[in-house]
Order: C-alpha cells, then sequence, then structure tokens
C-alpha cells in the first residue's frame, strides 16, 4: 500500500481515518462511530483498541455478534469492549444493529447466508437480554427543567 495514502503510524480505523483527512484526534467536532461487529472484528486488530482511539469522540456504538448474529452467541471480547467504552467515558446507548435471511435484499447486501435467528425482532431481543447479563443497571439522568430534547 501507498505509504501516503495509508501512513504507517496508522494502527487503527480511527487512526487511519485521521491520517487520510488530515486530522488529528484533538479535532474539534470530529465524531466517531464504531460498529462493534463485523466491521471492528476484521479492520483491527483489537475492537477494545479503536474504542480508546476514538476517545471522547466515540458518538455512537452499534453492535450484533462478529457473525451478524445477535451479541453473546459469537466470539466477540464484549468484556473488553465494555471496558474500552468505560475507559472512553462512553455513556450513550448500544445499538443492536439487527439482520434477517427473510430480507433477500439485506441478506445479500449483507453477506447472510444462513439463518442468524427466527426473526430480527428475536435477535434483537435475545442481543438485549446478553447486553442486560454483562451490563450493570443504568438510571437515567433527568433533563433539567424546561430542556425538552
Amino acid at each position: 500500500m501507498d505509504n501516503d495514502v495509508f501512513p504507517s503510524e496508522s494502527r487503527d480505523s480511527t487512526s487511519t481515518v485521521l491520517s487520510v483527512s488530515g486530522l488529528s484526534k484533538s479535532f474539534f467536532g470530529i465524531e466517531v462511530l464504531k460498529d462493534v461487529s463485523l466491521h471492528l472484528n476484521i479492520e483491527d486488530r483489537s475492537s477494545a483498541a479503536a474504542i480508546i482511539s476514538a476517545g471522547e469522540h466515540l458518538v455512537h456504538v452499534q453492535v450484533c455478534g462478529n457473525d451478524r448474529g445477535a451479541p453473546g452467541g459469537d466470539q466477540t471480547d464484549w468484556t473488553g469492549i465494555l471496558e474500552a467504552l468505560d475507559t472512553v467515558g462512553y455513556e450513550g446507548p448500544l445499538n443492536i444493529e439487527s439482520f434477517t435471511s427473510h430480507n433477500a435484499s439485506i441478506a445479500i447486501a449483507a453477506s447472510i447466508w444462513r439463518p442468524l435467528a427466527e426473526s430480527q425482532d428475536r435477535l434483537a431481543q435475545d442481543g438485549l437480554a446478553f447486553l442486560r447479563s454483562i451490563t450493570p443497571p443504568r438510571t437515567a439522568t433527568p433533563l433539567p427543567q424546561g430542556d425538552h430534547r
């Protein structure tokens, strides 16, 4: 690969994006989405390190199993991922990315070649049950009076 395009200091997906775009991690206003599933599994050597690299810029996290199935029945290091999210102070939701082989266009686009669950709803329910089993309960912070986000 041409080092002008992919600098040697790029160690994970966040560093690569910032290097290619000419930005530094301290650039004000940059926001990072991490897809903790298939993408971090194949694009980064360590999902946890990629999350830590994104740091305070992490604003959205999508999750599913490394095979696009429900989180939990896969080989993803969920403990390491949750520890990394705690390290960077991420307090947002873990958004379950639900796929099904029942929708041909989605199945082809996402390379789904076998049933992952009996339905997308079942996949999401199973994933949510797993995530709740490994995360401590959180209490919602009430919005200040008059703040209607």
